[in-house]
């Protein structure tokens, strides 16, 4: 390599939250963007504790770019919180750049492996074009255009929830073969005296507890499916300004990924428990690896209690009938 670091473009692609707003209220965000129109450039700035960005997963040592949502600023009004891509190492030898300060939050229950981290902003200056600008934009002269529809842009929050519901099917899955193939191998108490001792997966009580699971797993794989093409669907017709069908896949990602990762992590649990003794060796994956994972995805992109309660609130699909009014705010 010469010396030189291999050029690998890593980047973040989830909206960075803030301390004071890890959570769903999107117009609390404080971090500002104010553009300057004599050099044609975006000062971000964290100007409280509270604004610096907390949790992002990647941050605290592997990307060098990330998309911050931050309140715009321009011709002194406030626009609400829009999205700009900014580079925060360098590509020469991945250090820190300046009027930026981030680092890693800490260890973790599970996701050791992910550097979640913290990034401040320190008046640092971005171009113009470095703003998303697919729905609204700011001219030079700092003009604001607003966007048609300012949900336009929530389909990406849609997406990042389907996709959590895959993933928590993936892991009950993996799980329930662990656990099963374990009982397939174990025996214990021979059934008569010199007999041979029968495979635990011949217990009924074994099978009352593992089956279930497995056929959970397969279901909510395919839910997972469904509402991932759900969202493909929406989303191509929210492209053609059609946004009849948002209401409800909201409500519909929403659902799903509560109760999936509810799922999957008290389902996991079982299987490690069916385990015995060896549930509780780091040195299988089942403990390591699944047990230790897999029920965070019941907090992460709303709490599992948070999710249902947009399901659940004023009736099955709340969303349908409150989508417009608990979502009228600006994420462009």
């Amino acid at each position: 390599m010469g010396g030189h670091l291999a050029k690998v473009l890593t980047l973040d692609e989830y909206y960075f939250k803030e301390i004071k707003t890890q959570r769903t209220f999107i117009r609390g965000l404080e971090t500002r963007a104010t553009y300057d129109p004599k050099t044609k450039e975006f000062i971000l700035d964290s100007p409280t504790l509270t604004s610096v960005k907390y949790w992002p997963g990647c941050l605290g040592k592997t990307s060098n770019h990330c998309v911050v949502m931050a309140q715009l600023y321009t011709q002194g009004k406030s626009h609400g919180p829009h999205m700009f891509m900014v580079q925060i190492r360098s590509m020469e030898d991945h250090s820190v750049l300046p009027g930026i300060e981030v680092g890693v939050i800490g260890n973790k229950f599970g996701y050791g492996t992910n550097d979640n981290g913290f990034l401040r902003f320190d008046k640092l200056r971005i171009p113009r074009e470095n703003m998303l600008m697919r729905y609204s934009q700011v001219h030079e002269d700092g003009t604001y255009v607003k966007p048609q529809n300012a949900k336009l842009a929530y389909g990406s929050m849609v997406l990042i929830r389907s996709s959590i519901v895959s993933d928590a099917a993936r892991g009950l899955a993996q799980a329930c073969v662990i656990s099963i193939r374990y009982s397939a191998v174990r025996r214990q108490t021979e059934a008569y005296p010199g007999g041979e001792e029968p495979q635990i997966l011949d217990y009924q009580t074994q099978q009352y507890r593992l089956f279930p699971l497995l056929a959970s797993a397969y279901s909510l794989q395919l839910a997972g499916k469904y509402v991932f093409n759900t969202y493909l669907k929406v989303n191509d017709q929210i492209e053609k300004g059609n946004l009849e069908s948002m209401p409800e896949l909201h409500a519909l990602s929403a659902g799903l990924k509560a109760f999936s990762t509810y799922e999957a992590s008290a389902g996991i649990e079982v299987c490690r428990i069916c385990c015995g003794g060896h549930g509780l060796l780091t040195s299988q994956w089942l403990t390591k690896d699944l047990y230790g994972a897999r029920p965070n995805q019941s907090t992460f992109q709303m709490k599992c209690q948070m999710s249902l309660k947009l399901k659940c609130k004023d009736g099955v699909f709340p969303e349908v009938a409150n989508f417009n009014n608990e979502h009228n705010h600006d994420i462009t």
